[in-house]
């Protein structure tokens, strides 16, 4: 939504706890404490027992969610409200 064309980096690190992390070239450079988007997924990741960090890296946007590796739900696609 706020990137610009091209690729998007992604990483999941299994463990515990488990990292997703998702990286791409910032368009507009979000402020990641305005608006609902960001604090609406932290608020559902800390849910889980987890934490998540987003903002600004070396011209890109970055968000960083680590999950306790016992959290089943967070990786349930039949079960995630996609739009």
């Amino acid at each position: 939504r706020h990137g610009l064309p091209g690729a998007v980096q992604v990483l999941l690190r299994g463990g515990d706890p488990i990292e997703l992390s998702i990286r791409n070239r910032a368009a507009d450079h979000p402020d990641p404490s305005d608006g609902t988007g960001l604090r609406g997924l932290r608020d559902r990741v800390e849910a889980l027992g987890g934490s998540l960090r987003a903002g600004l890296i070396d011209g890109g946007f970055e968000l960083v969610a680590m999950l306790p590796s016992g959290c089943r739900y967070a990786f349930s696609p039949s079960k995630i409200d996609w739009p």
